[in-house]
């Protein structure tokens, strides 16, 4: 959904220089206190400690689970990593053994504001955490509460069969996503003091199963528009056709998409635009047939009926089919490519069900009437009653074929055909054999046409009222389309991925958990991308200015407990805390031959020579501080 633009296309630039082939992924979830509580208390940490165990020992989890670095927190995730683990790490006794208060003084620590492990701080929820300075034991600590933090958890994407799903621009792996639900529900575990949800597991799966879940009302909506079409006609073939025009436009629809590289895949190609088909299709039909059939009542013989009745409706159709094509068109001027295509896929299909249902059967339905020839006028009250219960079956068995050609062209079309033989096919030589046996067995037979299309004669009164009185009437309508343009002012711009999915689902509450606890936008990092000779030491603090710059701004940014704006570490970072560290100056002359000098007191080295030479060092061993404790891996 991402529109063009320098932001934009910088982000495709940072995804191909930082492409890996690492088949190495990570989930996000969210862990909270299913009370609203404090999810930082002993009892909680303990349970998804356990849950957390439970996962590790899970047999069908270790086939997945890996160990990933994780660059902002410069920790290791081992198959499973939260805050419980640093706790547990940093008690003699662990939680098991620990009480509240000495849980309490462990996070204390581990989260302080010169601590190392202070970038746990990250995992916190930012809205509702809060810190107090207080005394356990005697002892002055700052007792941390959150209601909610993340949990990392590391697997391998090739551990899974290769079964995908394009959700949003995206390949999802359906067996990944069903294990991820599987790795959600263990952490949940009992939810006595804690559960867990994860952040976008699974939005294939989600999305297939909202297609599944939709299919049921497409397919209903196109039930209920084959019998208007056939009640009002006053046809069983009409009613049929109809399905069988829909379905050869859906497939067109698909086939079309296909060809010129839309994503057929996107949810808004597959439950949006088939809606509106469907809608478009129908009314086309009923003005094209329905004024075929205002001639035949007339007395126009048949072969003549469909010139006259199509001349008729052909400035109004071919007016209705280009402004609402052009409507549609107008959203390739959005930038965004999922809705420009969204504007193409729909005036594509408009033009499908124009030709399709408003030329080409209508005059089906008239050939179909020809060949059957004239009918029974005798037919008993009972078999009558047979006959309409019998279309409203097909009717729905139709409304099925055309729907899965909607949700599964792949398969669709072997249900298409069959509808074709068995509801049109068929019953058309059954038809005109029952009609050629009545003609020859002389019984009374009628060639009456019965529904005039546009037959419902209070909506045709109401018509020439409103247009008669109209002084009324355009006074009423502009102060409708005044309203119109007030309300539209205040429709909320832009879409959200919840938006597509039920509010019942995990995906979306876990969205909607995640603004809650990391406010809107969830907490991402983001990151400025910098181009250029790193080794230089004005490039370094160009970087560091630019920080400078960006916190004293008065953008939202998310900023610690202390209101500065939180930044990860970064190549300034390593050289500025080798370059004092008189243990990391002595490792990297010896390794590399190259002495580190500051002799303007920037605390950065004098030289590029210099500079790259802590890279070179720093790529296979560790950064250590003034006193020698390691502060970033070769990894991180």
């Amino acid at each position: 959904f991402d529109p063009s633009g320098e932001i934009y296309d910088t982000a495709e630039r940072v995804d191909d220089v930082f492409a890996t082939s690492s088949p190495l992924r990570s989930a996000l979830y969210l862990v909270e206190a299913p009370d609203g509580g404090d999810a930082l208390s002993r009892e909680a940490l303990l349970e998804l400690q356990q849950n957390q165990e439970a996962l590790l020992a899970d047999e069908e989890s270790q086939e997945h689970l890996a160990t990933l670095f994780n660059r902002d927190l410069g920790i290791a995730v081992e198959g499973v990593y939260s805050i419980a683990d640093a706790v547990d790490d940093a008690l003699p006794a662990g939680l098991a053994g620990a009480t509240d208060a000495e849980v309490k003084v462990a996070l204390g620590e581990l989260l302080a504001d010169d601590a190392p492990t202070n970038g746990l701080r990250f995992l916190l929820s930012t809205t509702s955490t809060m810190r107090d300075p207080t005394t356990v034991d005697g002892q002055d600590v700052v007792v941390w509460e959150s209601p909610a933090f993340y949990a990392f958890v590391a697997y391998d994407i090739d551990s899974f069969d290769s079964a995908t799903a394009d959700s949003f621009g995206d390949e999802s792996n359906l067996d990944a996503e069903r294990w991820l639900r599987d790795v959600q529900t263990i952490l949940r575990g009992d939810e006595e003091a804690v559960t867990a949800i994860g952040i976008f597991i699974d939005v294939g799966l989600v999305g297939e199963e909202q297609g599944a879940a939709a299919a049921p009302y497409i397919f209903g909506a196109i039930a209920f528009v084959l019998i208007i079409a056939g009640s009002l006609l006053r046809s069983y073939w009409a009613g049929m056709l109809v399905g069988a025009g829909l379905g050869v436009v859906m497939m067109s629809y698909n086939g079309i998409n296909a060809l010129i590289g839309l994503k057929t895949g996107s949810p808004l190609l597959i439950m949006i635009v088939p809606i509106s088909l469907i809608s478009f299709g129908v009314d086309f039909f009923i003005h094209g047939s329905g004024r075929t059939r205002e001639e035949q009542v007339d007395g126009v013989p048949r072969d003549r009926a469909y010139p006259l009745g199509e001349t008729a409706v052909f400035a109004a159709l071919l007016l209705a089919v280009l402004s609402s094509a052009a409507a549609f068109l107008s959203n390739s001027v959005s930038g965004i490519e999922a809705i420009i295509e969204f504007g193409i896929a729909a005036a594509i299909g408009l033009l499908l069900c124009y030709a399709v249902l408003g030329w080409i059967v209508p005059k089906l339905l008239l050939s179909i009437e020809g060949g059957l020839g004239p009918r029974p006028s005798d037919l008993s009250h009972l078999r009558l009653v047979g006959q309409k219960v019998g279309f409203v079956v097909a009717a729905f068995i139709g409304g099925i074929a055309v729907t899965l050609a909607i949700v599964f062209p792949a398969a669709g079309w072997v249900a298409y055909l069959l509808f074709l033989a068995l509801f049109l096919y068929v019953p058309f030589l059954l038809t005109r054999r029952r009609n050629r046996r009545a003609a020859d067995a002389g019984r009374t037979t009628t060639d009456e046409v019965r529904g005039a299309g546009h037959g419902f004669r209070a909506a045709g009164s109401l018509v020439h009222f409103l247009a008669r009185w109209r002084v009324f009437t355009l006074p009423a309508v502009a102060l409708l389309a005044v309203l119109g343009l007030a309300g539209a002012s205040r429709v909320e711009e832009g879409f959200e991925i919840k938006d597509f999915f039920s509010s019942d689902t995990d995906l979306v509450r876990g969205l909607e958990k995640n603004e809650q606890y990391f406010g809107e936008g969830g907490g991402d990092l983001d990151y400025v991308f910098v181009e250029g000779d790193l080794t230089d030491p004005d490039a370094l603090l160009a970087i560091e200015a630019t920080e400078a710059e960006l916190d004293e701004s008065d953008a939202e940014f998310r900023r610690d407990f202390n209101g500065d704006v939180e930044f990860s570490p970064n190549a300034a970072t390593v050289v500025r805390i080798a370059t004092a560290s008189e243990a990391m100056t002595e490792a990297v002359l010896a390794e590399t031959g190259v002495e580190i000098t500051d002799t303007d007191g920037d605390g950065l080295p004098d030289t590029a020579e210099q500079v790259r030479a802590i890279y070179q060092y720093s790529a296979s061993d560790s950064v250590v501080d003034a006193d020698g404790a390691e502060v970033f891996t070769p990894d991180q």
